[in-house]
């Protein structure tokens, strides 16, 4: 669909649309038991929130200008994702020049701090580790 087909549709229909499942598709519940959670996207499969966390990063940029000088400190935050191992996958630029890089999985306050394992500036990917065996608590790897 492009966009102007998407603003022809009735209301009823962009509603359908917007809220029903792909027959077999991959928010398809058909043969799944597992739970579906609205967004307002539609709905995701409740399971993949135990392989998604929030990065948090403080970094610090090297003065090109003046190698002897940092820049000053700067936050973000970025998404990851839980795979095997106790590994999270995650784009490189988010975490380039860290200082500090802590994380918060879906539902939960707490935030864990973790380090970079690998990073591959090429392919814009990097791995992260966290020490902490509480954070591994009911986090699924995805597959």
């Amino acid at each position: 669909l492009n966009q102007n087909s998407f603003q022809n549709m009735s209301e009823s229909q962009t509603q359908e649309f917007e809220t029903d499942p792909l027959p077999n598709g991959p928010h398809s519940s058909a043969g799944s038991q597992q739970s579906m959670a609205p967004t307002p996207f539609g709905t995701v499969n409740d399971t993949i929130f135990k392989s998604v966390v929030k990065i948090f990063v403080v970094r610090c940029s090297p003065n090109y200008s003046r190698p002897w000088q940092m820049s000053s400190q700067s936050h973000s935050s970025s998404t990851g994702f839980v795979i095997s191992n106790k590994r999270i996958i995650c784009n490189a630029h988010g975490v380039t020049y860290a200082r500090s890089i802590r994380l918060r999985k879906h539902g939960d306050s707490k935030k864990y701090d973790a380090k970079i394992q690998h990073i591959g500036h090429e392919c814009d990917l990097a791995i992260l580790t966290v020490e902490n065996d509480k954070f591994w608590r009911n986090l699924t790897p995805l597959t």
